[in-house]
């Protein structure tokens, strides 16, 4: 067999048995039944193979003919990373399975976990599916009442034929997780290599026999133990199926972005911040609040506001630049007894972070630069009250000039419009130190860049 010949029975393993469940074989499961706002559903837990093979998604694109369409179109890079993470949890309840057993942790599934990152704790949301053209009574399956020593009615006994497909509402992104990574399993067995845009990426085993043992391990795990909560409906038409997918999907509100990024555990910018919290140097994290420095920290680091999907390799890498960062800062916040400090404003923290990567990691890097950066926040006035520079929004061209910042008005002029979105009162009222919007956070990398630069 041919490397392009194997190469097209790994990526189709999968899809060729996934549109019409098992060819044959039938599912049993156990369910509860149960009676949502008056309709009749089932409560399921199936093996997550069996969920995938027995499951169905009727969207634009499906390969299933004459079905109804009742949902979105797939988002690959969305499913992607449901996949990575399905992936990291499979890996880490495998080295839980190994450390029960009284087995030692697999270093290979740790250095994968390495690059694709441990979090604290990893779930499967449950799955909304329908099964249609059934009635709620269940008169078409085969199902057995269960009943306990003493008499009570437990749950239901049902088989679920090939023909019985479960057709996901909410939930198809995880069903295409689940192809995606029993499809990458599968492959590092029988071809015995790992693709550049694997799940894994970038991480490249030394040993591939090593890697492609402890790949099988993770596949057993993957084929027994996990399972999926699955909210069964019976028998809905298209509409209802429809309504069912809008009301999931439209009438959830999002949580603000800040509880997101502070409760998010599987973040390697998060998990530095936290490292770094717990250091005594560090002690102004704690005043600006988690989600705050994580935030700073990955515009450091990366210069992006939002730490996720950021590779662990690339927080290690740079992980020292983050220490000097904020000892820096808290070293000169420990020493200054003005609560007008503005190393204390998100704003000149954001500007601080934006150059500090400008000149660290760049296609600007420039080392001098970069020193004379640190060396400015030890060493510059950053008090709001003795400083006229942060009022200069609010000062008049003749102030301007007696305090000595013409070139700097000059240089904001020049680089972008002049907002005039705070007052005087504002500055007074020292709510510039809480405000970190764009025009002022460009506003401060100006005048730090003017600084720097001359």
């Amino acid at each position: 067999m041919t490397e392009d010949t194997k190469d097209n029975v790994n990526d189709t393993f999968l899809s060729r048995v996934s549109s019409r469940g098992h060819g044959g074989s039938t599912v049993t499961t156990k369910a509860l039944m149960a009676c949502n706002l008056g309709n009749t559903t089932m409560l399921l837990a199936m093996p997550l193979k069996d969920f995938f093979l027995q499951s169905v998604v009727s969207n634009a694109k499906s390969t299933l003919k004459d079905e109804e369409v009742a949902q979105r179109n797939l988002n690959p890079s969305h499913s992607k990373k449901l996949a990575v993470f399905l992936l990291k949890g499979l890996i880490q309840q495998t080295q839980g399975i190994r450390v029960a057993c009284g087995k030692e942790r697999s270093k290979e599934l740790d250095s994968v976990l390495e690059i694709i990152g441990y979090q604290s704790y990893t779930a499967i949301q449950p799955i909304v599916c329908n099964i249609r053209n059934i009635d709620a009574d269940l008169s078409e399956l085969k199902v057995k009442e269960m009943i306990t020593s003493e008499g009570d009615f437990a749950c239901v006994n049902i088989s679920l034929s090939s023909k019985t497909l479960l057709h996901v509402i909410d939930g198809q992104h995880r069903r295409e997780a689940m192809q995606q990574v029993l499809s990458f399993l599968h492959e590092t067995q029988t071809s015995r290599r790992v693709k550049k845009t694997s799940l894994v990426a970038p991480y490249q085993p030394e040993d591939i026999v090593t890697f492609a043992d402890a790949m099988f391990e993770v596949s057993e795990v993957a084929n027994n133990k996990p399972t999926v909560q699955i909210e069964c409906h019976l028998g809905l038409n298209i509409d209802s199926e429809r309504q069912v997918f809008h009301d999931l999907n439209n009438l959830g509100k999002n949580i603000e972005q800040s509880l997101v990024t502070s409760y998010d555990t599987s973040s390697p910018v998060s998990s530095l911040v936290r490292e770094l919290k717990e250091k005594d140097f560090c002690s102004v994290i704690n005043r600006i609040s988690l989600a705050n420095a994580i935030m700073i920290t990955s515009k450091l680091l990366t210069n992006r506001a939002n730490s996720h999907g950021i590779a662990k390799s690339k927080v290690e890498d740079r992980k020292q630049l983050a220490y000097d960062f904020w000892s820096t800062i808290s070293k000169v916040l420990k020493e200054s007894k003005t609560e007008t400090n503005m190393l204390n404003s998100l704003g000149v923290l954001k500007a601080l972070a934006t150059l500090m990567f400008k000149y660290s990691f760049s296609k600007s890097k420039d080392v001098r630069i970069k020193e004379k950066l640190i060396t400015l926040i030890e060493t510059y006035d950053f008090d709001l009250a003795t400083n006229p520079v942060f009022s200069i929004q609010v000062l008049s061209n003749d102030e301007i000039k007696n305090a000595g910042l013409a070139d700097i008005k000059n240089r904001l002029d020049e680089h972008f419009h002049f907002f005039n979105d705070y007052t005087k009162k504002d500055i007074e009222t020292k709510e510039i130190m809480k405000n970190q919007k764009s025009h002022l956070v460009k506003t401060y990398s100006c005048i730090f860049t003017e600084i720097l630069e001359n």
